[in-house]
């Protein structure tokens, strides 16, 4: 729609040697090609200009009008940056400027070929940005200030030139962290959050994040967010460019319109370091006995290829006797899989490493959800941390401004468990009925100690997102307790499944060898 009212300056547009197009008014058209600029003499309607203008604004979530504050907008459209203001601000009738990102990457031996810069220049410039000193970029329109910007913020952010290599750890750590680290993610919103509370620039803040950002996708993403803040972005709009999650960018944009952006950063830094300390205690609960289980596991293999050949060598020697007393289901059991082994080595070790790779599969897809609920403890843990997690960004938004139905379908796809977003959908569609909140929650399949928790809070006089906060806090101790205990229980049953593995092991293998006492060794 934006470019049918640009109609008659489109060919210009899609001229790629047209640097910049400038519209002063529907008979002031000036275009700048391949570095020379002149007058056109296309004419465009103030009604096309203006409805131009508007749209823009729609794009820009701003509803442009003459004489306020949105009367003039900046943005960035495929490769297009676009600046325009409504008249009276533009005193000589409805003004677009449309400037053309250039497709050509010059690195600095381009600019002193070129002679941009001389070859002294560009080691003082090396120096500066290896020394991570400050440097001050001027120059006038056009003069290509915004690409040496970009090299230099992308040089400072420890960023590499593009290139193709292979990292096995990387790319395992990616597969199975699809987030942002929270650590890291929970330390960037809380540096923010502070420095707007502290009234100082955002852009230098979002900038200096690569300081202490070990995640280079967060990084990047603190990067890209700098940028369309200094295009004019609003900081939610930003984030959702950036790839945030979807929960703290809608808690950020109602923040916007509430002016507690900073509240909302710094609260959801506590939330996202809380979960990453519940999520660093459930990792540290069963890594060990996944380790555990997973050494024993392929020590079976292990055994049945180089162990179990030279058992049943040493009892045939022994003779049918010997032979015929190996008859356990587990020793029995040992023989299959190493005459299997031996028989063709690579399809069995593929056929024993098909288990576990089904299981990580189940639990990358969320299969385990289901058996893990079986387990009251676990499931308890589960569903309490989950309602703690959701229960406070809809305190959060609600806080902000955000209706109490659009907040619980902002939620809804951030739930762990999908019996959470269901409980979450069901209260959306009460709320649209009409329903008070805890009227709503009471119909939405919500666990007991919620529904009476949201029942006393509104019945307290008190604002609800304060008292869902204190909700949420309770919850988050029980969390605490639950994972404490639970973790006993782990540590105990590890050390039973371990001596049940190994007393297994030892039966089938060296077990055999100590009851003929190693006769004819």
């Amino acid at each position: 729609m934006l470019l049918d009212k640009l109609a008659r300056v489109k060919d210009f547009i899609n001229d790629h040697d047209v640097q910049e197009i400038m519209i002063n008014g529907q008979d002031n058209v000036w275009v700048e090609k391949a570095g020379v600029t002149f007058k056109s003499d296309v004419v465009i309607s103030n009604l096309d200009i203006k409805a131009a203008i508007e749209i823009l604004g729609k794009l820009n979530n701003k509803d442009v009008k003459a004489n306020s504050k949105d009367a003039i907008v900046d943005s960035r459209i495929d490769g297009l940056r676009i600046a325009a203001a409504l008249s009276p601000i533009a005193s000589e009738g409805h003004s677009i400027c449309i400037r053309r990102h250039s497709t050509n990457v010059f690195s600095l031996d381009d600019l002193v070929s070129k002679g941009t810069l001389s070859a002294a220049q560009s080691e003082v410039l090396k120096d500066a940005v290896i020394s991570k000193k400050n440097i001050l970029i001027s120059g006038g329109t056009s003069s290509g200030k915004t690409k040496d910007m970009a090299w230099v913020k992308i040089r400072k952010a420890g960023l590499r030139p593009q290139s193709t290599s292979l990292d096995p750890m990387a790319t395992v750590s990616g597969f199975l962290n699809e987030d942002f680290n929270q650590r890291d993610l929970a330390m960037f919103y809380d540096t923010i959050g502070k420095r707007i509370q502290s009234g100082r620039p955002l852009v230098e803040g979002l900038d200096s994040a690569s300081s202490f950002i070990l995640d280079p996708r967060l990084r990047q993403a603190a990067l890209l967010t700098s940028q369309s803040v200094t295009d004019g972005a609003l900081m939610s709009q930003a984030m959702v460019t950036a790839g945030f999650p979807s929960r703290d960018c809608m808690a950020i944009r109602a923040a916007e319109d509430s002016g507690k952006q900073g509240e909302a950063f710094v609260a959801m830094a506590k939330e996202v370091s809380r979960r990453a300390d519940l999520t660093g205690k459930l990792k540290a609960m069963f890594t060990m006995p996944v380790i555990m289980m997973t050494f024993m596991y392929f020590a079976i293999f292990a055994s049945a290829w180089k162990l179990i050949p030279q058992i049943k060598k040493f009892v045939m020697n022994l003779g049918p006797a010997a032979m015929k007393s190996m008859d356990s289901p587990a020793q029995q059991a040992m023989f299959w899989l190493s005459d299997k082994v031996e028989a063709s080595f690579f399809l069995t070790f593929f056929s024993w490493c098909a288990l576990p790779l089904l299981i990580f599969y189940f639990w990358k897809k969320g299969y385990l959800e289901k058996f893990g609920d079986n387990i009251e403890s676990w499931r308890e843990i589960s569903e309490k941390s989950d309602m703690a997690s959701t229960w406070t960004a809809f305190g959060m938004l609600y806080d902000a401004g955000v209706s109490p139905f659009e907040a619980a379908n902002t939620v809804k796809p951030s739930a762990a468990r999908y019996q959470t977003k269901i409980s979450f959908s069901l209260l959306n569609k009460a709320l649209l009925k009409g329903n008070t909140v805890s009227e709503s929650v009471r119909r939405s399949d919500f666990p007991t100690y919620i529904v009476t928790s949201i029942k006393a809070a509104e019945s307290s006089g008190f604002p609800l997102p304060d008292e869902i906060r204190a909700m949420c806090e309770r919850l988050q101790d029980d969390v605490g307790q639950l994972t404490t205990r639970f973790q006993k229980k782990m540590e105990l049953w590890s050390l039973i499944l371990l001596a049940s593995m190994v007393m297994l092991f030892f039966s089938a293998t060296i077990g055999p060898l100590m009851s003929f006492g190693f006769k004819g060794v």
